[in-house]
């Protein structure tokens, strides 16, 4: 069956050019069947009038955790290690429901975003079927990455564990890690139930950061990603600690990492900010990407990662949201324009400044391959998936439409995203979301946060010796 979206703007990115031209769009099903300035339309197709507006390729979020939608406002000013401690232990209250209702929050803000599509690197691995399901019935398209990790987290950061208390650190260490065999058999459970990559949902391999896991379960994943053909996603080098721990021990977790077989062509790191000159180099030479998470970034003090440099190294960035408790919203047009602006404090040459169409690659094209997507979604073309979303022109960031892709990054506030198309479906049309109902959906978000704030006071008190033992490893570590 075939659809019309008749006397658009259509964007246009090729060649390091980025343009808006009239044009017509004709769907087919899933996937986008032609484009040009003028299309007849077919006997009994149906039409669709989208006269002045702009028909954009749906945005890609490509580093995104849904579980922190729930956790808006409970953390501020933190650094990373430090806002975990909170973070993990609220995270890890939510039930299958209220995970399945961050999902939904999570979607009902990007798709008003214009995001159709995001990496969910997902930690609670119970919860895994309650968030598939969740992304089904909204018939976004994700890439699911549930973590992997087998190290814990007070061993990881040197000065911790001595700092806390000895029932604390019984009781942390009370319950083992799961073994490489149990995240082996997760992996095949999931993927034999949830793994549709000629749909919308697909399983990424997702291992939480190379110092969180050891070398045979790196290796465990690299082999599920070559035997299943899967993408790869994992943190790296978030923080100048994480980086300095590593380099005191004489180690680089870009080469564990490597050395597990988990670097090539679709292999996505995020933050990545603290790299040296020969990790690039290397990140270059197996043409992994980089998901660039600005706002995240910067709320956690984390550092301004070398955008400018990883584009002269050659190496494709992609864009991410990360938290909600870490960093704004889901607009990625702040994250396009937030990723732009910060790059010029980093070099004073301007001529190497991120273009325009650089940045709406990241968005898009970039996106799509560092989510496992490439060659389906991410771009307006003939036999792509039909992944787009149709924009209201009237509003005054464009008046005048002097130069429509530059003013939506610098001028614009948030898309006024009209209709939304995923995998050849309506899934938003005139503002509305078809799958769920809004109000309903903001009304049990409020109940469960009332109710999550009663729950977490007793999980919180338990975890103030652990937060003041990385408060105190920090403070000897920046400031002694």
């Amino acid at each position: 069956m075939t659809m019309l979206l008749r006397g658009g703007y259509v964007f246009q990115l090729k060649d390091g050019s980025v343009n808006f031209q009239p044009g017509d769009i004709r769907l087919n099903g899933a996937y986008i069947d032609a484009l040009a300035p003028r299309i007849k339309p077919l006997p009994g197709e149906e039409v669709w009038d989208v006269k002045g507006c702009l028909i954009l390729p749906g945005l890609v979020n490509a580093h995104y955790h849904s579980y922190t939608n729930l956790l808006k406002g409970t953390t501020w000013g933190e650094p990373l290690e430090i806002w975990s401690t909170a973070t993990v232990a609220l995270g890890g209250l939510l039930t299958d429901r209220e995970i399945a209702v961050s999902v939904l929050l999570g979607i009902a803000e990007m798709l008003h975003a214009g995001v159709t599509s995001c990496l969910d690197h997902f930690p609670h691995l119970p919860g895994l079927a309650a968030a598939a399901k969740a992304y089904n019935q909204a018939g976004f398209r994700v890439s699911l990455a549930p973590m992997l990790s087998n190290v814990y987290e007070h061993l990881v950061v040197p000065g911790v564990a001595e700092r806390l208390p000895r029932e604390l650190r019984r009781n942390l260490e009370a319950t083992p890690p799961r073994s490489v065999q149990d995240f082996r058999e997760f992996y095949l459970a999931a993927l034999q139930e949830y793994h549709q990559p000629r749909g919308t949902i697909q399983i990424v391999v997702g291992p939480n950061a190379p110092q969180r896991a050891s070398m045979e379960l790196l290796e465990m994943a690299a082999e599920l990603a070559g035997k299943y053909k899967l993408a790869i996603h994992t943190h790296l080098l978030e923080t100048k600690w994480q980086a300095m721990i590593a380099r005191q021990a004489g180690s680089s977790l870009v080469a564990k990492l490597n050395q597990a077989g988990l670097l090539g062509p679709k292999t996505a790191v995020a933050h990545a900010i603290w790299l040296e000159e020969k990790e690039r180099v290397l990140l270059s030479e197996r043409d992994s990407l980089v998901v660039h998470n600005p706002t995240s970034n910067a709320m956690l003090g984390s550092g301004r990662a070398p955008l400018i440099a990883f584009l002269q190294d050659n190496i494709r960035v992609a864009l991410g949201t990360d938290g909600l408790n870490c960093g704004t919203n889901h607009n990625l047009l702040e994250t396009m324009r937030w990723a732009g602006l910060l790059a010029r404090l980093e070099e004073p040459d301007y001529k190497l400044w991120p273009g325009v169409s650089d940045l709406w690659q990241m968005a898009t094209i970039n996106g799509a391959a560092a989510t496992g997507w490439e060659g389906v979604t991410g771009r307006l073309e003939p036999g792509h998936r039909a992944d787009l979303i149709i924009v209201s022109n009237n509003s005054l960031a464009l008046a005048p439409a002097t130069n429509m892709p530059a003013q939506l990054i610098l001028n614009e506030t948030r898309l006024a995203v009209r209709d939304v198309f995923i995998d050849g479906r309506p899934v938003m049309v005139q503002g509305r979301i078809l799958a769920f109902d809004e109000q309903d959906l903001r009304r049990e978000a409020a109940e469960i946060g009332r109710n999550l704030v009663e729950r977490s006071c007793p999980i919180l008190a338990q975890t103030a010796a652990l937060r003041e033992a990385y408060e105190a490893a920090y403070r000897a570590y920046y400031f002694v």
